[in-house]
Protein backbone atom coordinates (compact mmCIF):
# COMPACT_ATOMS: atom_id res chain seq x y z
CA UNK A 1 0.00 0.00 0.00
CA UNK A 2 1.18 3.04 -0.89
CA UNK A 3 2.32 6.11 1.63
CA UNK A 4 -0.51 8.78 0.11
CA UNK A 5 -3.24 6.17 0.47
CA UNK A 6 -2.14 5.86 4.19
CA UNK A 7 -1.86 8.64 4.92
CA UNK A 8 -5.80 10.03 3.19
CA UNK A 9 -6.72 6.73 5.84
CA UNK A 10 -5.28 7.81 8.62
CA UNK A 11 -6.73 11.50 7.84
CA UNK A 12 -9.82 9.86 7.76
CA UNK A 13 -10.01 8.30 10.95
CA UNK A 14 -8.74 11.19 12.44
CA UNK A 15 -11.52 12.77 10.91
CA UNK A 16 -13.93 10.48 12.43
CA UNK A 17 -12.27 10.84 15.73
CA UNK A 18 -12.55 14.62 15.83
CA UNK A 19 -16.37 13.98 15.00
CA UNK A 20 -17.43 11.62 17.52
CA UNK A 21 -15.33 13.15 20.11
CA UNK A 22 -17.07 16.30 19.14
CA UNK A 23 -20.38 14.71 19.39
CA UNK A 24 -19.94 12.83 22.75
CA UNK A 25 -17.70 14.33 24.33
CA UNK A 26 -17.31 17.98 23.73
CA UNK A 27 -19.72 20.21 26.17
CA UNK A 28 -20.22 23.41 26.19
CA UNK A 29 -20.45 25.66 29.65
CA UNK A 30 -23.30 24.13 31.06
CA UNK A 31 -22.02 20.74 31.35
CA UNK A 32 -24.64 19.55 27.98
CA UNK A 33 -23.16 17.31 25.04
CA UNK A 34 -23.16 19.68 21.77
CA UNK A 35 -25.79 16.97 20.70
CA UNK A 36 -28.57 18.10 22.56
CA UNK A 37 -27.74 21.68 22.64
CA UNK A 38 -27.42 22.25 18.94
CA UNK A 39 -30.06 19.07 17.93
CA UNK A 40 -29.49 17.21 14.34
CA UNK A 41 -28.49 20.13 12.46
CA UNK A 42 -25.14 19.71 13.84
CA UNK A 43 -24.93 15.87 12.61
CA UNK A 44 -24.77 17.44 9.10
CA UNK A 45 -22.30 20.32 9.67
CA UNK A 46 -19.91 17.37 11.96
CA UNK A 47 -20.42 14.49 9.80
CA UNK A 48 -20.93 15.20 6.19
CA UNK A 49 -18.57 16.64 4.99
CA UNK A 50 -14.86 16.74 7.10
CA UNK A 51 -15.58 12.90 7.29
CA UNK A 52 -16.75 12.71 3.40
CA UNK A 53 -14.40 14.85 2.20
CA UNK A 54 -11.01 12.78 3.49
CA UNK A 55 -13.19 9.23 2.23
CA UNK A 56 -13.32 10.54 -0.99
CA UNK A 57 -9.54 9.72 -1.35
CA UNK A 58 -9.30 6.69 0.19
CA UNK A 59 -11.80 5.44 -2.87
CA UNK A 60 -10.68 7.08 -5.18
CA UNK A 61 -6.45 7.04 -5.15
CA UNK A 62 -5.65 9.97 -7.65
CA UNK A 63 -3.50 12.73 -6.80
CA UNK A 64 -5.92 15.54 -7.51
CA UNK A 65 -8.39 14.16 -5.54
CA UNK A 66 -6.06 14.14 -2.42
CA UNK A 67 -5.49 17.82 -3.23
CA UNK A 68 -8.88 18.67 -3.48
CA UNK A 69 -9.62 17.11 -0.38
CA UNK A 70 -6.82 18.84 1.30
CA UNK A 71 -7.66 22.00 0.26
CA UNK A 72 -11.49 21.26 0.91
CA UNK A 73 -10.50 19.92 4.72
CA UNK A 74 -7.84 22.98 5.38
CA UNK A 75 -10.70 25.20 4.12
CA UNK A 76 -13.11 23.95 6.65
CA UNK A 77 -10.68 23.76 9.73
CA UNK A 78 -9.30 27.41 9.12
CA UNK A 79 -12.94 29.09 8.46
CA UNK A 80 -14.21 27.03 11.87
CA UNK A 81 -10.88 27.47 13.53
CA UNK A 82 -12.74 29.62 16.54
CA UNK A 83 -15.37 26.45 16.87
CA UNK A 84 -15.61 22.87 15.77
CA UNK A 85 -12.38 23.60 13.32
CA UNK A 86 -9.61 22.85 15.58
CA UNK A 87 -10.45 19.05 15.68
CA UNK A 88 -10.41 18.80 12.46
CA UNK A 89 -6.54 20.11 12.28
CA UNK A 90 -4.82 17.45 12.06
CA UNK A 91 -7.04 15.38 9.62
CA UNK A 92 -6.39 18.60 7.45
CA UNK A 93 -2.54 18.58 8.04
CA UNK A 94 -2.15 14.77 7.52
CA UNK A 95 -4.19 15.29 4.41
CA UNK A 96 -1.91 18.38 3.12
CA UNK A 97 0.84 15.40 3.43
CA UNK A 98 -0.88 12.80 1.68
CA UNK A 99 -1.43 15.63 -1.26
CA UNK A 100 2.00 16.28 -1.17
CA UNK A 101 3.76 13.00 -2.10
CA UNK A 102 4.01 12.13 -5.76
CA UNK A 103 1.64 9.74 -7.46
CA UNK A 104 3.35 6.49 -8.12
CA UNK A 105 3.39 5.87 -11.90
CA UNK A 106 2.74 2.62 -13.35
CA UNK A 107 4.17 1.19 -16.38
CA UNK A 108 7.60 0.62 -17.91
CA UNK A 109 10.23 3.21 -16.70
CA UNK A 110 12.49 4.06 -19.64
CA UNK A 111 15.97 2.58 -19.56
CA UNK A 112 14.91 -0.85 -17.47
CA UNK A 113 12.84 -4.08 -19.21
Amino acid sequence: MRAAKILSAVSLGLAVCASVFFLLIASYSNGEPAREVTGPRVVLRVLVFPVIIPLLPVWIPRQTMRVAAAILLSSFSVGAILSIGVYYLPAAVVMLVAACLPEKKSGIVSGQT
